[in-house]
């Protein structure tokens, strides 16, 4: 631990590395900069899927950086046979009957 080390190099008192640990247990900002150590991934899965349109993904990009016209969503569309995809624009009202419909 690179944290027990720095201490160590300087200071020393009994259950230093107990309560090194523990502090870096604690921290906030530690535990949201080393993030998680394993990652489970999901089982890949695959999808039968014959002809054009008859699977599509979509996904609702938001908030991005307000546009001079006002809008800060984007639409994503993906068709899975051709990989082909297309993004619009989403006015604010748009995206509110969306969320509610889903």
């Amino acid at each position: 631990m690179k944290t027990l080390q720095k201490v160590c190099e300087s200071f020393y008192w009994n259950n230093v590395r107990s309560d090194v640990e523990k502090c870096c247990r604690i921290c906030d900002p530690c535990a949201a900069r080393k993030g998680h150590r394993k990652r489970t991934r999901g089982k890949l899965q695959l999808y039968n899927v014959g002809a054009p349109f008859e699977r599509i993904a979509f996904d609702i990009l938001c908030p991005l950086p307000r546009s001079s016209d006002g809008n800060n969503n984007i639409l994503v569309v993906m068709d899975y046979i051709p990989k082909w995809s297309e993004a619009y624009i989403l006015f604010p009202t748009m995206r509110s009957e969306l969320l509610q419909r889903f």
